[in-house]
């Protein structure tokens, strides 16, 4: 083989490698390795203990009871919801400190996508998540609940949810994470007027490879109890409402 063969060969060589090369580029640009599904890993078997605080604000005794108990959520089984996607049974179980065993709770539904988490409880919709994560990304997380008056759940709608922090070091009780994310899925609303009050907030934390590490929701309301001949309100009433803060004490 003389000289300018073997140059011609080379330069071949060297063009294809070089082809292919941009190519490769050409598919991975722009399009990030993590999108965030870490923060959301699903499988049967997975099991997340919490400690959670359930706070009731009753309107008609004017008291406020806070109820401590231990909950454990199980991903037991899928199954393929009406629109022909992978859903997980996810069953929820209370602690009884007098029998000491576990109890059947309530049950709710998990459906990942390549773009979002949905979560399903009491026949309400919420997109809990959207992929890539992204610091301040923006979302209607309530857009599939359109409530029935009657419900009483009108606070529902609207909320705007965001990424606030993303792969974060945080710490939950007792608990280390390396990576967390926070979604605000309603800011902190106080509402103070001379004849009505509420406050409105809700925030979900996340852990990668782990899941939801941490809730506080909040919504309460006054409404007044008495008016002066004018109509002008002379009392508030008392607050009525709930209040649940979540914390994550173990998971397998």
């Amino acid at each position: 083989m003389t000289v300018r063969r073997k140059n011609r060969l080379t330069f071949l060589v060297l063009a294809v490698i070089t082809l292919f090369s941009l190519e490769a580029c050409k598919k991975t640009i722009g399009i990030p390795s993590d999108i965030g599904y870490s923060y959301f890993p699903i499988h049967i078997g997975d099991s997340l203990t919490y400690l959670e605080d359930s706070i009731i604000y009753d309107d008609f005794y004017s008291t406020i009871d806070t109820f401590p108990h231990e909950i454990l959520d199980v991903t037991t089984s899928t199954f393929t919801d009406n629109s022909g996607r992978l859903s997980y049974l996810i069953n929820r179980f209370i602690w009884d400190s007098t029998a000491q065993e576990w109890l059947p709770d309530i049950s709710y539904y998990i459906t990942p996508t390549t773009t979002s988490i949905e979560d399903e409880e009491n026949n309400l919709r919420f997109i809990k998540l959207v992929f890539p994560v992204a610091l301040n990304t923006s979302w209607q997380g309530n857009i599939y609940i359109d409530p029935d008056p009657a419900d009483n759940l009108g606070y529902l709608q609207g909320w705007k949810y965001s990424y606030t922090a993303v792969n974060a070091r945080d710490t939950v009780g007792n608990l280390y994470f390396d990576s967390t994310l926070t979604v605000v899925q309603q800011p902190d609303q106080l509402v103070q007027t001379p004849d009505y009050s509420s406050r409105l907030y809700s925030v979900e934390q996340y852990a990668r490879n782990i899941g939801l590490i941490y809730k506080h929701f909040v919504y309460w309301q006054q409404q007044c109890v008495s008016y002066d001949q004018s109509g002008k309100c002379l009392l508030l009433g008392g607050k009525g409402g709930y209040e649940v803060i979540m914390q994550l004490t173990g998971h397998n």
